[in-house]
């Protein structure tokens, strides 16, 4: 028999004192307007996840970016790796913190498609200013913040859902570049 209780609390430590340490229990409480689980060894922060930085280029698991902001703060660009999509649901945002002087690559791996838009906000050049909408094409497996058009400013974002085995689906906002492309594109 579990035993269930909710409280508030004034301190995650003023928690751990009441929590059950013992068994299979179970303990959630509140600590200033964020709800905590305890697990009989640790406290889980319920809905909330911490924010990961990034300084130069690396592959992403599930573990420690799945579900989280990640957060690129490397002005000279560099290389993301995504995870292979198997379905599972997990979300990979990935936001610019440093504008860029570099690209910013996002691959998926062999055998693995993004699937969606990019809506990129044309600030002008060679026609009037617009908003456009690039979707990805049917064997896309890269998205780039394109430095040399005016990609990855401070806030830009780009969220892969894993929608499917194979198939990331994929969603970005772009603040502003000139004469705007496409920002996926094939890894071949």
């Amino acid at each position: 028999m579990a035993i269930k209780y909710v409280e508030k609390f004034d301190s995650v430590s003023q928690l751990a004192a009441f929590a059950p340490v013992t068994g299979k229990q179970v303990g959630i409480g509140s600590v200033g307007g964020q709800l905590y689980a305890y697990d009989g060894s640790n406290f889980v922060p319920v809905g909330k996840t911490p924010v990961v930085t990034l300084t130069a280029g690396a592959t992403l698991t599930p573990a420690a970016h799945s579900n989280r902001t990640v957060v690129y703060d490397a002005a000279a660009g560099g290389a993301l790796v995504l995870p292979a999509a198997t379905g599972s649901g997990d979300v990979y945002r990935v936001r610019i913190k440093t504008a860029l002087t570099g690209d910013l690559t996002v691959t998926a791996p062999a055998g693995t498609i993004l699937k969606g838009a990019a809506l990129v906000n044309d600030i002008g050049g060679s026609a009037a200013a617009t908003s456009d909408m690039f979707a990805a094409g049917a064997s896309d497996e890269v998205f780039t913040f394109a430095f040399a058009i005016g990609g990855g400013k401070v806030g830009d974002y780009v969220e892969f859902e894993d929608i499917a085995s194979g198939v990331y689906g994929v969603f970005a906002v772009l603040s502003g570049e000139t004469d705007p492309a496409t920002p996926f594109s094939s890894a071949a």
